[in-house]
C-alpha cells in the first residue's frame, strides 16, 4: 500500500491488485491507521485479500512485486481442508464487511468459488464440513451485526470468541477472550462511489486470481 508513482520509477515489474494471496507484505503504518488492522476474525485465510480491499476504498493501493521471491512455510497436508473451510467462511464475511451488496454479488467469480468448495468438499468425503463453512460466513456477519449493535447503544466492550470451533461448531459454551481487532462494516458513502467502480473493474480484471484465491487451500 505505497504510492505506485514511487516504486514504479524502481521496479518494472510493480503491478496493482486487489486479489491478492497472503503471505509477504510490508504496510505503510498511517495507511493502516485509517483502514484498520488485519481482522482477527480472518486467521488462516484472505487476510492480505481483506486488507487490500479495505485499502481500496480508502484510495490507496496495493502493490505487487512480481518477481519477489518469497519462501513458504510448508503446512501439513491434514492441515489443508480446515484452512479451506476457514477460507470458505472468511470470502462471504470480506464482501459483506467491505462493499456494498449492489457491488459484491454483481461478480459471477463468488458463485463460481463457492460451486468449486462445495465439489471440493464432495470430492473429499465431507459434505458436512462444506455445510459448516457456509454457516462460518454467515455467524461471522451476524457477529459483526451484533459488534455494531451493542456498541451503538453504549456497550464499551464486545467480547467475542476465536477459536476456529466457536465458528465452525457453534457451540455457545466456548470460552471467550476480547481479540486485538475486529474489524466493522464499511458504512455505504456517496463519494466513495469512484473507489467501488474502481474495485468492480480491477477485481473483474482479476477474475482467475480472485478464483484462485477464494478456492485454494
Amino acid at each position: 500500500m505505497f504510492r505506485a508513482a514511487d516504486l514504479r520509477k524502481r521496479n518494472s515489474t510493480l503491478r496493482d491488485e486487489i486479489a491478492v494471496p497472503d503471505g509477504c507484505a510490508l504496510y505503510h503504518m498511517r495507511i493502516l491507521e485509517k483502514t484498520g488492522w488485519l481482522d482477527e476474525r480472518l486467521f488462516e485465510g484472505l487476510e492480505a485479500f481483506d486488507l487490500s480491499l479495505r485499502a481500496a476504498l480508502y484510495n490507496r493501493r496495493t502493490i505487487r512485486v512480481a518477481d519477489a521471491a518469497v519462501r513458504p512455510f510448508r503446512a501439513e497436508k491434514d492441515l489443508s481442508a480446515v484452512r479451506l473451510q476457514i477460507t470458505a467462511g472468511n470470502g462471504k464475511y470480506i464482501f459483506y464487511k467491505n462493499l456494498p451488496a449492489g457491488i459484491s454479488l454483481s461478480l459471477p467469480v463468488l458463485f463460481a468459488a463457492k460451486a468449486a468448495r462445495a465439489a471440493a468438499f464432495r470430492q473429499g468425503g465431507t459434505p458436512e464440513a462444506g455445510r459448516l463453512a457456509s454457516e462460518r460466513g454467515r455467524i461471522l456477519c451476524r457477529l459483526e451485526r451484533a459488534k455494531r449493535a451493542a456498541l451503538a447503544e453504549g456497550v464499551s466492550v464486545w467480547p467475542e470468541s476465536l477459536p476456529d470451533a466457536a465458528f465452525l461448531a457453534m457451540d455457545d459454551r466456548n470460552s471467550r477472550i476480547y481479540p486485538l481487532y475486529l474489524a466493522e462494516k464499511e458504512p455505504f458513502l456517496f463519494r466513495r462511489v469512484p473507489q467501488y467502480l474502481r474495485i468492480r473493474r480491477q477485481l473483474a480484471r482479476e477474475t482467475a486470481q480472485l478464483y484462485r484465491l477464494l478456492t485454494r487451500t
